[in-house]
């Protein structure tokens, strides 16, 4: 799967798609990830780590540490997790910089909304992991020319050696208050996952963090032992007999209901194991995480 061009540019009728804030902050986040990845792969690696480490870096705990080993410079990645926070992603990727060779390489979709819509959302994601939060999805139904063209994009730029994707089988935010409830699995993960073979697809289950910035880092600094952040890594998923079929929604779908299969069972081991857990720490050699 590729966009309707070599250089990746999306056809007249996704962008027709788009309002002209989210064709202007597309325009930014576009250049930025097509001609500085390298400088936003340095920003992601100190800055960003920074800010997430000051926000819950004294509050992660890891399930699934021997996981974080296999993971190598060159691994193709299709990371698929649970969907509570805006903030998920980030912290998988702080772990992955700061206790695995994975490389740096990474992308998240996004729903369009703040951060495509408002220039504050925009700034946030220039700021944070300098628009590594790519490309946007719209919510509306006639954004589906558009979707297409970003699932499309995902798959060119996981053909690059050394790429992850993180993404929300999910597709929206999960507001139940209960964290081991999931809502049903969309399309999109799944349409990735079977039509690129040599990717690895992994599932993570995370839980115990808020929206709320300035809660998160008070915890984070006053609390660390009575508000941990659980992530848990699971066993990859193995989809190949699905990839051996002709591409369908049908066959879509039930990759992405194998994957949020997976987020499931890898919540439910956590639930049922120990949870006096490893801590994520920073280390000078980034191979592995120690304990605390």
């Amino acid at each position: 799967m590729r966009p309707s061009s070599p250089s990746c540019d999306p056809p007249p009728q996704a962008l027709a798609c788009l309002t002209p804030i989210e064709r202007r902050w597309f325009r930014v986040a576009d250049f930025v990830n097509r001609r500085l990845k390298w400088f936003a792969i340095l920003w992601i690696s100190t800055l960003g780590s920074a800010v997430v480490w000051l926000g819950v870096g004294n509050r992660v705990r890891i399930d699934g540490m021997d996981r974080l080993a296999t993971f190598q410079p060159h691994t193709r990645a299709l990371v698929v997790a649970n969907h509570r926070t805006f903030w998920d992603f980030y912290v998988f990727a702080w772990i992955t910089i700061w206790g695995s060779r994975l490389g740096r390489r990474q992308f998240f979709p996004v729903r369009s909304t703040f951060f495509y819509t408002n220039p504050i959302g925009g700034w946030i994601n220039a700021l944070i992991s300098m628009m590594a939060m790519f490309p946007p999805i719209l919510r509306s139904k006639d954004g589906k020319a558009w979707n297409r063209y970003a699932i499309e994009r995902l798959a060119h730029e996981l053909e690059t050696p050394g790429t992850w994707v993180g993404i929300h089988p999910e597709g929206t935010r999960n507001r139940s208050s209960d964290p081991f409830t999931f809502l049903p699995a969309q399309r999109g993960a799944g349409q990735i996952a079977v039509g690129l073979p040599g990717i690895r697809v992994i599932p993570v289950f995370m839980h115990g963090m808020s929206n709320n910035p300035l809660r998160e880092i008070w915890r984070n600094f006053t609390a660390p032992d009575q508000h941990p952040i659980f992530v848990c890594i699971g066993e990859d998923v193995e989809i190949d007999d699905l990839r051996a079929q002709e591409p369908s929604p049908e066959l879509h779908a039930a990759a992405a209901d194998r994957c949020m299969a997976a987020v499931a069972r890898t919540a439910e081991a956590h639930r049922r194991g120990p949870t006096d857990l490893p801590r994520a720490r920073p280390v000078r050699r980034r191979a592995a995480l120690v304990e605390a």
